[in-house]
């Protein structure tokens, strides 16, 4: 059912909703919308109210100013969860459509599925089952579980944690207000509050700074239909089909491998620059200057571990020297090497939680190996940020049965935001497209070697 807000607090809507379209959030999560005057309005009956009240509590609506808004509450464990979601938008429930989730089976969740707790501006709290003290808030700066902040009581002050898809980009930023007294604040001044040591602008992505990625992705999407797997498949100089390991043509069903896969996608945009196909001949190329001192040279010529990176580095070179022949690259140049945060939420944290949810330790960038997979969302979110326009050759490697680290597979990621600003990374691999995350359940052993490359406007694929 949909109740109307106590008659006290109208006048108090009409005016913050008219200050904060005033109000100018940049940089900052702008567009979310503003709940402060409903976590006041219902402070008493649902959000501090006690346990048993809570709970019996029924899910209800509450039209405002600002949108449609939804209570409702939760038991799990030793803790129970108070809602505050704000309706879907299309986009966002077309987003949600893609994951997979049952059909309602019921009015009430279908109710429940209009207001998903993770759509933007939408706030969970989370409290004890044994005394009821407030243990967290999490508050949703863009429509995707994945995107946001933690608040949570800290003595007489409280502090806030950053997340991006697991990433914590900030953790224990003080914010000097007693925990209660924040979670009736507004977003505007937490965001106000935290600026100086918060990058809110990594909430506010730009769309049509990623066209030319998006574009690119559905240019390589329509081409895959034509293409097909095949063991050592790459093509040659003249993107004729050949067999990558002696360079010998192909027979009467031709196809790419990951590697000729990638070398494919990279000839669509090396063609239109320079009138000419990759020579995979120099695209399989050792770079063993860039070994460490460590390695073992007899492994290296019979196992050759590093023939993705070396791949890659390859391809990588030779696109920055087309798109930019007035100088020459080095070949680490493209190497993505500079991870925006330190620590990781795993994902899996058991049946019984903790208050606070434990971070571990996000491995620094190593030259050989690149980044632990569990954190590759984050990271290609964090660069369609920083550096719009750009894609990524990747390798994946991890240690094997040899005891040998053998990059043994290449794929093409492709991060970028939609029209309506929700974030896509793109993998394509061996001739077809991969799910995100389930390109990074697939072994979470596996370590990621990325190389950025430009986008450019123009892409010619080989027709073979």
């Amino acid at each position: 059912m949909r109740r109307s807000l106590p008659l006290a607090f109208l006048l108090l809507l009409l005016l913050s909703a008219a200050a904060a379209s005033a109000q100018s959030l940049e940089p900052g999560p702008a567009s979310a919308p503003e709940t402060s005057v409903l976590r006041q309005a219902y402070w008493d009956s649902f959000f501090n109210a006690p346990r048993a009240a809570a709970l019996a509590k029924k899910p209800f609506a509450v039209r405002t100013e600002n949108g449609d808004f939804r209570f409702s509450s939760s038991r799990e464990g030793s803790y129970f969860y108070l809602y505050l979601s704000a309706a879907a938008s299309e986009a966002a429930k077309r987003s949600s459509a893609g994951q997979k989730r049952p059909a309602p089976a019921t009015q009430q969740e279908a109710d429940a599925a209009n207001y998903p707790p993770w759509t933007q501006g939408s706030w969970i709290v989370k409290r004890s089952l044994a005394n009821g003290a407030f243990i967290q808030a999490k508050v949703f700066l863009r429509s995707d579980p994945g995107l946001f902040i933690r608040l949570y009581p800290d003595g007489d002050r409280s502090r806030m944690d950053v997340l991006v898809y697991g990433g914590v980009l900030n953790e224990r930023v003080a914010i000097p207000l007693p925990f209660e007294r924040l979670l009736r604040s507004s977003l505007a001044d937490i965001v106000n509050w935290t600026k100086d040591a918060v990058d809110w602008s990594c909430f506010e992505p730009h769309p049509e700074l990623s066209a030319l990625s998006s574009s690119l992705a559905d240019r390589i999407r329509s081409g895959l239909p034509a293409l097909r797997y095949a063991d050592d498949g790459g093509l040659d100089a003249q993107g004729r089909p050949v067999f990558i390991a002696n360079l010998a043509p192909q027979g009467t069903k031709p196809g790419l491998n990951c590697s000729g896969f990638a070398e494919w996608v990279a000839d669509g945009i090396y063609h239109p620059l320079t009138g000419l196909w990759l020579d995979p001949a120099k695209l399989k190329e050792r770079r063993m200057e860039l070994r460490r001192e460590s390695f073992d040279e007899t492994a290296e010529k019979k196992y050759d571990p590093y023939f993705g990176l070396d791949w890659t580095r390859n391809i990588a070179k030779a696109l920055a020297d087309a798109g930019m022949p007035t100088r020459t690259h080095s070949y680490t140049e493209s190497d993505m090497a500079s991870p925006p945060f330190a620590l990781y939420e795993p994902q899996n944290q058991g049946k019984t939680p903790s208050a606070l949810p434990r971070y571990i330790s996000y491995p620094a960038y190593d030259s050989s190996s690149g980044y632990s997979i569990q954190g590759l969302k984050a990271l290609l979110y964090i660069a369609a940020i920083r550096e719009p326009g750009s894609f990524y050759f990747a390798s994946l490697n991890k240690v094997d049965s040899t005891k040998l680290r053998r990059h043994y597979h290449v794929a093409v990621l492709i991060p970028f935001f939609d029209a309506s600003g929700a974030f896509h990374a793109a993998v394509f691999e061996s001739c077809r497209e991969t799910d995100i995350d389930s390109f990074m359940k697939r072994d979470p052993l596996n370590f990621i070697h990325l190389e950025k490359v430009k986008v450019e406007r123009d892409f010619e694929a080989p027709v073979f």
